[in-house]
């Protein structure tokens, strides 16, 4: 899982961090979501173990969802101007930002570990169960924003192709939401 958050626009930053220039909690959510994480699995080369994200092959291939790239091209993007979908997702990433936040401090813990525990299957400590299902929830509002309503997310703990368990959307939602995005960059 790849794990963004917000950081001090004052400070510079090593080379093998990537800094996304957007300061709501609407592209939070979608950077954060699973849909986006398909894609970087996808797209990205890998090291050691984990996936590694390069820009030009991960977020500048990312197709967005429709009504942004309409918005756009239009003006200037507002979420405020966007359908009511999209106010909600900033919404729940606001929450969920909100929360994994609250986890982090009142466990002394940083995101690396934060996210241990939340794919951890044997952990159901009320925050961490709380953190999964507004992963869901966020999940699931940015597949709406695309139009995917359809979807059953399916979230439980599966292995992935490394055999580490996370806790995740469906292998077959998983291969669906590439195939989605696939379409739109087309």
């Amino acid at each position: 899982m790849h794990m963004v958050s917000f950081v001090p626009k004052e400070w510079v930053y090593s080379h093998m961090l990537i800094v996304f220039a957007y300061d709501d909690d609407y592209h939070f959510a979608l950077l954060q979501s699973a849909v986006h994480e398909v894609w970087v699995w996808r797209n990205s080369s890998s090291l050691e173990s984990r996936n590694r994200y390069t820009p030009t092959d991960c977020f500048a291939t990312f197709p967005f969802p429709p009504a942004e790239y309409e918005q756009l091209a239009a003006g200037e993007w507002r979420l405020a101007d966007m359908p009511p979908v999209f106010q909600e997702a900033a919404q729940i990433g606001a929450t969920y930002h909100e929360h994994r936040r609250q986890i982090m401090q009142a466990r002394q813990l940083g995101l690396t570990k934060t996210y241990n525990l939340f794919h951890n299957p044997t952990c159901t400590d009320a925050d961490i169960v709380e953190l999964r299902r507004l992963h869901v929830a966020l999940d699931r509002i940015i597949m709406a924003c695309y139009g995917w309503d359809d979807l059953d997310s399916q979230h439980d703990f599966y292995p992935n192709e490394r055999g580490q368990i996370r806790y995740t959307v469906a292998p077959s939602v998983q291969r669906e939401l590439v195939w989605r995005l696939m379409e739109l960059n087309r």
